[in-house]
């Protein structure tokens, strides 16, 4: 009679589990409301006349050849491949054998550093080196003088891998802005200082409309890279020599406050939203896990539930970079909310759902890390500002930390509201953000 009850016991267990694992295998969540609306509404025509964003695509384009018709072909190439549902290659080129793409040309010099605040001296030290390398780098310098005529700048938001080709684009951009800061260093150093702030100026407005333009991460990050440049050198030009009225109001305008829409993260981590979550995170990840389990991905990733997972962290994300810096630095140093905002332990969703989750594990990781720069852009002109006004007043060392506590209130610390801080042995005036290893500084 025992025995009896055993065996039964242990055919009800297996039928629950049974029941059980085929329960977690076949459910799915039901869409969350607000994701789908996101994920499928109407985006704007990226291949289309006068959109800059297809000229930095092709900016590498073989000499001779219009950038932005090589980016429309290269953006084309893309696009055919997603809707084909194809890893392209390495997923960095899709011109795979076309080995004539333009390249920089030698290197940007070693003294060139926007934060030492040398930028100038050692030009007109350098100044037949920095003839030469603009010599050799004369179409790449025409390109990116050309990126100022563009009206608009419009980001392929349904064609996901831009997130990754942009960064790689954006090296060959930076060298040809880097390489054209120095041509203004020796305009400035032979005496036309209102020539050289008149470019910084038109520079500046260019960075500043790609960064109030940009709906992706990526994109906004290099404006903000770019930005620093200019902010840095608009400051060593300022403080460079006096300055007479006109010269003067350029350095004001070049270092004016920033708009919420030329440093707010939410707008362009929305766009990244828009695509990871549509496409369940980037194609060479999605790919190496589903295709390899393609008879059980069905089991295995579950659509849905990957979706509204990708959109809970993502909601964390846009409230933490709509914060002012003091509230975020507040925010991001409580006790694990490094865990808070990425993934914390595995729970019940990883039963049914687990490689959606590693999927997400994979495709958010950091995000909250990168907030932190649109607060640190802001201290960077902040420092900026201080160089300009220091020099114009040429306050002495010892009375540098005065005259910083006396600014603390509208050019103090974003995270702290206090003083910025006066490093007497390195010249320099520096603040830390809360996730910052080493002080954000310039140079005296």
């Amino acid at each position: 009679m025992r025995a009896s009850k055993v065996k039964i016991t242990k055919i009800i267990l297996i039928i629950f589990y049974i029941a059980l694992f085929t329960g977690l295998a076949l459910y799915d969540e039901k869409p969350n409301d607000e994701m789908l609306k996101e994920i499928t509404r109407l985006l704007p025509e990226v291949i289309e006349p006068n959109n800059g964003c297809i000229a930095f695509i092709g900016f590498a384009s073989p000499k001779g050849v219009s950038s932005y018709a090589y980016g429309v072909e290269k953006m084309q190439k893309l696009k055919d491949a997603f809707l084909a549902k194809k890893v392209i290659g390495k997923m960095i080129n899709p011109f795979d054998g076309k080995k004539n793409e333009l390249s920089f040309q030698g290197e940007i010099p070693s003294f060139f550093s926007s934060a030492t605040g040398k930028t100038l001296e050692n030009a007109s030290k350098h100044s037949d080196e920095i003839a030469q390398l603009s010599w050799k780098n004369k179409e790449l310098l025409q390109r990116y003088e050309t990126l100022y005529t563009y009206p608009h700048y419009t980001e392929p938001l349904d064609c996901g891998y831009f997130i990754y080709l942009f960064p790689l684009n954006y090296n060959l951009i930076s060298g040809a802005h880097r390489m054209k800061l120095l041509q203004l260093a020796v305009m400035a150093n032979r005496g036309d200082v209102a020539g050289a702030l008149a470019w910084v100026r038109k520079d500046a407005e260019f960075w500043r409309f790609i960064a109030r333009s940009s709906r992706t991460s990526p994109s906004k990050i290099c404006s903000f890279a770019s930005l620093s440049f200019d902010l840095r050198f608009a400051a060593e030009l300022g403080e460079y020599r006096s300055l007479n009225r006109k010269e003067l109001e350029m350095v004001r305008e070049i270092l004016r406050t920033f708009d919420q829409r030329e440093v707010n993260m939410a707008d362009s981590m929305l766009g990244d939203a828009h695509w990871i979550i549509r496409e369940c995170g980037p194609w060479d990840m999605r790919n190496t896990i589903t295709e390899k389990v393609s008879e059980l991905k069905g089991l295995l990733l579950k659509q849905n539930a990957t979706k509204n997972r990708m959109y809970a962290l993502q909601q964390k994300y846009f409230r933490l970079a709509e914060l002012p810096p003091q509230k975020f630095a507040i925010e991001v140093k409580k006790p694990h909310a490094s865990k808070y905002y990425s993934f914390g332990r595995i729970g019940i969703p990883f039963l049914y759902n687990p490689a959606g989750e590693i999927l997400v594990r994979m495709t958010i990781s950091t995000n909250y890390l990168i907030i932190g720069a649109q607060h640190n852009l802001e201290g960077i002109r902040r420092l900026a500002c201080l160089k300009v006004l220091a020099g114009m007043e040429k306050v002495p060392s010892e009375k540098m930390q005065p005259f910083l506590d006396a600014h603390a209130r509208d050019l103090g610390n974003p995270f702290t509201g206090g003083p910025m801080t006066w490093n007497p042995e390195k010249r320099s005036i520096f603040f830390i953000g809360p996730l910052d290893k080493v002080p954000v500084e310039i140079f005296l």
